[in-house]
C-alpha cells in the first residue's frame, strides 16, 4: 500500500512538472497564415535633416600646431519623433575605419524657419591631431542629437578631409 501511494505521488509530482515544462516551453506567439506577409519600414532615420554643408579640414598654417576642424550646417525637419524646439546636437564622434577618432561637444548656433530648424556647429578652436587620424582618408561623423527625452543619432558617411596651409 506504501509503494503504491509513494509510485502515485512521484507520478503526480512528475505529471505536475511534465505540465508546467510543456506549458513554459509553448509559445503564444500567433502562426503567420501561407502566403501573409509582414511589411517592414525601409527608411529608419532617427532624425530627419537635410546636409547643407559639411567640411573637415586640418590647419596646418605655419606659425600654429596643426588643428583638425570640422563645421555642418544642418536644416532639422518637423517629424512626430522629436520635439523640434527643444531637439539640439549634444555630442559629434568622428569615425575613421569604424574606429573612434574624436568625441566633442560642438558650439552650435541655431535658428527657426518655419517647420525646420536650422543648426550650425563647428569646433571651438580645433582639435589636436590624434595619431589614430588617418589625414588621407574620409571621415564619418556621428552626430547625436537630444530633444530633453529621447537621444537621435544620424551619420554623415565619407567626409573628405582637406588641408589648409
Amino acid at each position: 500500500m506504501r509503494l503504491l501511494r509513494k509510485n502515485i505521488v512521484i507520478s503526480v509530482v512528475a505529471l505536475i512538472i511534465g505540465v508546467s515544462l510543456f506549458y513554459n516551453c509553448s509559445s503564444s506567439v500567433p502562426q503567420k497564415e501561407i502566403g501573409e506577409v509582414d511589411t517592414e519600414l525601409i527608411y529608419t532615420d532617427e532624425v530627419r535633416l537635410n546636409v547643407n554643408k559639411i567640411y573637415s579640414w586640418i590647419n596646418a598654417m605655419p606659425g600654429v600646431k596643426p588643428r583638425f576642424n570640422v563645421t555642418g550646417e544642418l536644416e532639422i525637419l518637423e517629424n512626430s519623433n522629436y520635439e523640434l524646439e527643444y531637439i539640439k546636437i549634444v555630442k559629434v564622434t568622428i569615425l575613421q575605419d569604424q574606429k573612434l577618432v574624436y568625441i566633442f561637444t560642438p558650439t552650435i548656433k541655431e535658428e527657426f524657419q518655419g517647420d525646420k530648424k536650422s543648426i550650425i556647429f563647428s569646433t571651438i578652436r580645433g582639435l589636436l591631431l590624434n595619431a589614430a587620424l588617418d589625414q588621407k582618408k574620409s571621415i564619418d561623423i556621428s552626430i547625436n542629437f537630444d530633444d530633453g527625452s529621447t537621444t537621435f543619432n544620424y551619420i554623415i558617411n565619407n567626409v573628405p578631409i582637406e588641408k589648409a596651409l
